[in-house]
């Protein structure tokens, strides 16, 4: 069994580190994307009720992570498991077709990984792609020699750590804020075809978001709808200066400061740029011909919306007071190749929540129960807002844990 969309983060036990340090992001997201991490040797596993518990103590598994168990019989106990409880020694994992007992073999269980290949490696270099059939499976190339920031850049095909086809990028995603050893939270959402990664890298409660990997296309016969999503530049001065995934990233702010895919929506081989959009928030001010000044642009993907210039911005109740609920929008993706702006797709696994800033305990939260959204899980994520054109205040990233397709 597999489970499509796996979560990670920082806090989990024997996760790695996102620190200050040369060569750190690939230690992460080859453990996240390829290898899996916190591997261990179950003392039990036993089947009652379509329940599997496994004991282990300190196990350090989390509620909704995906955990993968080898070496048991029965064999239909191999392969992925979301985490349904959790004690200090067990976890406990939804079975079905397997009658009661208690499974024999060496068994372990480690964190799963996204599934992802790492064709080509380097000094402080390597790649990762998606290994799907149907999948795009472009290339991300990370160049992790610096120890604040690696440089990324997205290619159709490589034949090796430094030759690729079509480039497009670079972007950056910065790791810290100090070349030192100290630990920063992190957390990724993953499926097979791609992943998104948030690092607090100038403080310990918000994130800036990257993205790379496929989104879903419009366009018949689209088979490089693929995008890189980070920072525009290598040295952004406050966390939410540049360009992120926690924006719409409007037209008006530069076309620099937007995501990228190796061709434009007739597959001509040109790195094109792409907006965020959502038709219930992060509207382009500016693209409606109030004013001239990039500023005026509303930018925020979770429940507000305005412009500068001297103007407030709107906040939605949270939760909203009809239903004391949270309600969810599709994020669209949009070509600016031409003068012209069109939809060209939406993101994978990516939701606008309405309501603004959303309450919950800690950095991130998990929904259970959620209607219309594959699985009934997303996850809530405390991220930046804009700080350069305008000043927004923090925002809320949501993702589906469900099926992205």
């Amino acid at each position: 069994m597999t489970q499509p969309v796996k979560w990670f983060a920082s806090d989990m036990a024997g996760a790695p580190a996102c620190s200050g340090q040369a060569g750190v992001l690939i230690s992460l997201l080859s453990a996240c994307l390829v290898d899996g991490f916190n591997l261990l040797t179950l003392d039990s596993l036993v089947v009652a009720g379509n329940v599997a518990t496994g004991t282990k103590a300190g196990h350090g598994y989390k509620l909704h992570q995906v955990v993968e168990i080898a070496g048991a019989s029965p064999v239909g106990l191999n392969g992925q498991w979301r985490v349904t409880e959790v004690s200090t020694n067990t976890f406990k994992f939804a079975t079905t077709g397997i009658s009661d007992q208690t499974a024999t073999g060496t068994i372990t269980a480690k964190t799963a990984s996204a599934g992802w290949l790492k064709p080509y490696t380097g000094t402080n270099k390597a790649t990762f792609r998606s290994q799907k059939a149907g999948a795009t499976q472009c290339h991300i190339r990370v160049d992790d020699s610096v120890a604040l920031y690696a440089t990324v850049t997205g290619y159709e095909s490589m034949t090796d750590v430094d030759t690729g086809t079509n480039a497009f990028g670079p972007h950056y995603f910065k790791k810290s804020s100090a070349a030192d050893a100290t630990s920063r939270p992190w957390v990724m959402i993953a499926d097979e075809r791609g992943f998104y990664l948030g690092i607090a890298w100038s403080n310990t409660t918000t994130y800036d978001f990257y993205h790379f990997g496929d989104f879903d296309t419009l366009i018949a016969g689209d088979a490089w709808a693929c995008r890189l999503q980070g920072l525009s530049a290598s040295g952004p001065g406050t966390i939410g200066q540049y360009s992120s995934v926690s924006e719409a990233t409007p037209a008006a702010v530069g076309y620099a400061r937007t995501s990228l895919t190796p061709r434009t929506y007739a597959a001509i081989p040109s790195q094109t740029a792409l907006m965020q959009h959502s038709m219930s928030g992060g509207q382009c001010i500016y693209a409606q011909g109030i004013t001239s000044t990039p500023a005026n642009a509303a930018t925020n993907l979770s429940g507000i919306h305005g412009y500068q210039n001297a103007q407030s911005y709107d906040q939605f109740a949270s939760p909203s007071p009809g239903d004391a609920g949270y309600h969810y929008f599709p994020v669209f993706i949009v070509e600016v190749a031409t003068s012209q702006k069109f939809l060209r797709g939406s993101c994978r696994g990516l939701l606008h929540v309405y309501e603004y800033n959303p309450t919950f305990s800690g950095n991130y939260t998990i929904q259970e129960g959620v209607q219309n959204v594959s699985g009934g899980l997303v996850m809530m994520i405390r991220s930046a807002g804009e700080t350069q054109y305008p000043l927004y205040p923090q925002t809320t990233l949501v993702f589906n844990l469900g099926d992205w397709g």
